[in-house]
């Protein structure tokens, strides 16, 4: 709209209410109940029945026969540490004070805003520790998000494109600001530090904007992204947990220990069927499985298989409004009922099961809170010492763990026709 320049006085600026632009994310911890019983000191440790008695003789012979030498039970023990992430928010007095007549003056106080946005950002960064903590380790073991073609170089704002297997659809919106490592495809080499994630340009391909001032880096093929500073500072993840396949995790050999070993499944770069989903359900049923549980997989994937599930059930009544789809599927399996579900943050090539039978959890000394001590500050809110402000600090210490992990399984190359493309 065009006004005549002249008559500009006569016109007021109106706003419209505050909203809330970013998605709420359907959280991966209620997968995982926080054990309150179960705090740990220095470390948390579990002992388990790795091997039976086989101290066993067969004879034909009758009489005083000599008995075979005892094999004793194997009772190892795992355990775990927790990891800690302080989530800092900081608010200018000018700001506060400017803002506290509430409609008057402002959409709100910046407090409350600010506390609410910081809220959000704590649960999302819980989120990905549980499910993508690269661990504790020489090696990254888990990532959010793997580079697939060569970048210009950091200074110039590029355009970065991620592989479709490792996409999260509902993680970058909410990243833009954030900072990230990048870590080249040995996970141990350092490409490039604090580099700032400036948003999706494109949500139908796997593209993602950073930026990093001054820097001639142009990121390669393989390259890792994890957040800034969680290698080797990280919980180990379930998506870490479930690819661990040789040496030990928990302290415990999963080469020689199945029970610590999580099935691995492959889609063979095919969509997530039935078909699929009752015959790895069949396999962990045969470890124990009968419980049912969840497959955490991406909305694509979903899609999918949710099109697949519609053409199987015609509705052959008459008249009336049709409502068709689904918002959750569950398939009857040797391994009990499965329910699929979206979860926003699941890699688009990925989906994790994890059995109601297994016992995952997470352990740690506290779930995420803003008030550790009654009678302390909402928020351990401080005066900044240097500063004309004050700050308030989210505090967690937790880390995921799983008892009988051959319960679970864990799905690779999935593609589905929804996925997010990797494409120029």
């Amino acid at each position: 709209m065009t006004i005549t320049a002249a008559l500009l006085g006569n016109y007021k600026t109106k706003y419209g209410p505050w909203f809330d632009a970013l998605p709420e994310i359907d959280t991966f911890a209620n997968l995982l109940p926080f054990r309150q019983e179960q705090k740990i000191g220095e470390k948390y440790q579990v002992a388990f029945l790795a091997g039976l008695e086989h101290g066993q003789t067969a004879s034909r012979a009758g009489g005083l026969f000599t008995l075979n030498a005892a094999i004793g039970a194997e009772i190892p023990r795992a355990e775990l540490d927790g990891s800690t992430i302080m989530h800092r928010i900081q608010y200018a007095w000018d700001d506060v004070y400017a803002s506290l007549n509430g409609d008057l003056t402002s959409y709100g106080d910046i407090m409350s805003k600010k506390m609410k946005a910081g809220g959000k950002a704590a649960s999302m960064y819980r989120d990905l520790a549980l499910a993508y903590g690269p661990g504790a380790g020489s090696v990254l073991a888990s990532n959010i998000g793997v580079v697939s073609t060569v970048s210009a170089a950091l200074s110039t704002t590029p355009t970065v494109r991620l592989t479709r297997a490792s996409y999260i659809q509902g993680l970058w919106p909410s990243m833009r600001n954030g900072l990230v490592d990048i870590y080249a495809s040995d996970g141990t080499t350092l490409r490039v530090a604090d580099v700032t994630i400036l948003g999706t340009p494109n949500q139908n391909k796997t593209h993602v904007k950073m930026f990093k001032s001054g820097s001639a880096v142009t990121l390669a093929v393989g390259d890792q992204i994890i957040p800034k500073g969680w290698r080797q500072n990280s919980a180990i993840g379930v998506e870490a947990i479930m690819n661990t396949q040789t040496g030990t995790i928990f302290t415990v050999d999963v080469s020689s220990i199945t029970q610590f070993r999580t099935l691995q499944q492959d889609a063979g770069n095919g969509p997530l069927t039935r078909k699929l989903i009752r015959e790895w359900a069949a396999r962990v049923a045969a470890n124990g499985s009968k419980q049912g549980g969840v497959l955490k997989c991406s909305g694509s994937a979903f899609a999918g298989l949710a099109e697949e599930f519609s053409a199987l059930n015609r509705d052959t009544t008459m008249g009336g409004v049709k409502k068709q789809g689904e918002s959750k599927l569950v398939f009857e399996t040797p391994a009990g009922d499965i329910s699929v579900e979206v979860w926003d943050c699941c890699k688009q090539g990925q989906a994790m099961y994890v059995a109601n039978s297994c016992n995952a959890y997470r352990v740690g000394t506290t779930d995420l809170t803003q008030r550790p001590i009654k009678g302390l500050n909402e928020g351990f809110l401080t005066p900044l010492i240097d500063q004309a402000g004050c700050q308030s600090v989210m505090y967690s210490n937790q880390a995921p763990f799983i008892e009988e992990n051959w319960h679970n399984f864990i799905v690779q190359n999935i593609v589905s026709p929804g996925d997010a493309q990797d494409a120029a």
